[in-house]
């Protein structure tokens, strides 16, 4: 091995023509393809402010690069003097501008973040990105978009948007799916079968205080479906009940309602609807409520025995008591102001 270290002048190591500042020509014991250049940082006892590695300072004003790595190909990694990086390119517009394609892809560059590690502590190690920003918020995280326009967005407050740009509220979804043609759809696709009972498959929407709507679909209309706080399902209408439709309804199939057996005095509410006295030892009497408070409420009322079922309360304006002798049955619906027999 020839090196040459003139008092000035070029310096090479494993040659003695160096046709530059430092020309290293000497092959590493571990390769047969090229030279290298160690820094062997293996000194435990380095304290918090010392180098390890190499470091260049220019005090050019930034117009010189840092680092410029270049085969016959051209330039495939550059730190400039500002301090940006490129790889794949030269020349970075930006912090880091990524131009190379991945050893699997053959239409883009991609950048790979591998968190194969399995030894990552308990929730303080962070796989993947981490974006931070002490600006306020007027910064975006993360933007990516092509010729097409912006396609992903996550901005300074932390909102996202998919398919566009500048999300107004957490997450909006203007991007189309790939089987339909007239609009934007969220995919939740819960296809794996290995699912526990205790596991969530879909949406699962949480709030502390029940005042606000849990679900609300709408378009230029007005409001066609919300859940609200406390559970209420309105199909066209803001719901007042468990479940309120506004419009007509079509069952292909039959209908189920619940039914009770009752066989001492009862006050109806709104847990009842069909509701079978069995008089078999004595008359049962039946109490209707508020006629004001259950507007549209129907009730089904049957004696299947051989005693009365005596119904309480003001019907068809009259406050005498409805007897139904075996067998008989009535039902009952309230306008608001009192009970009617339909």
């Amino acid at each position: 091995m020839s090196n040459t270290f003139p008092g000035s002048g070029n310096a090479g190591v494993g040659t003695t023509s160096p046709s530059s500042g430092l020309v290293v020509a000497q092959e590493g014991g571990n390769y047969t393809d090229g030279a290298y250049l160690l820094v062997d940082s293996s000194n435990s006892s380095f304290a918090a402010a010392a180098f390890a590695g190499i470091k260049v300072a220019a005090a050019d004003g930034g117009n010189y690069q840092f680092l410029k790595l270049q085969n016959a190909g051209g330039t495939k990694f550059e730190i400039d003097g500002s301090g940006k990086v490129s790889i794949g390119g030269s020349a970075p517009s930006s912090g880091l501008v990524i131009k190379a394609e991945g050893a699997n892809g053959t239409d883009g560059a991609y950048l790979l973040v591998d968190g194969s590690n399995s030894s990552f502590s308990g929730g303080a190690a962070i796989a993947g990105f981490k974006t931070a920003a002490a600006d306020g918020g007027n910064y975006r995280f993360l933007k990516l978009q092509n010729a097409g326009g912006t396609k992903f967005e996550i901005d300074g407050s932390g909102k996202l948007s998919i398919g566009g740009s500048s999300p107004s509220s957490g997450l909006v979804v203007k991007a189309e799916g790939t089987n339909y043609t007239d609009g934007a759809y969220l995919l939740v696709d819960s296809s794996n079968s290995s699912f526990s009972a205790a596991t969530v498959a879909g949406i699962k929407i949480s709030t502390a205080d029940g005042n606000y709507t849990l679900l609300r679909i709408q378009n230029a209309s007005g409001t066609k479906f919300l859940i609200d706080g406390s559970g209420n399902v309105g199909i066209g209408v803001t719901p007042s009940a468990k479940l309120q439709v506004e419009g007509d309804t079509y069952l292909n199939g039959g209908q189920r309602v619940k039914v009770t057996t009752v066989s001492t005095t009862t006050t109806l509410g709104a847990s009842h609807h069909t509701v079978i006295a069995d008089t078999s030892t004595s008359d049962v009497t039946v109490n209707l409520p508020s006629a004001s408070s259950h507007s549209g409420r129907e009730y089904r009322i049957k004696n299947k025995n051989n005693k009365f079922a005596i119904v309480n309360g003001t019907i068809d304006g009259n406050t005498d008591w409805l007897r139904l002798k075996m067998n008989d049955a009535v039902t009952l619906v309230s306008d608001g102001t009192g009970w009617f027999i339909i």
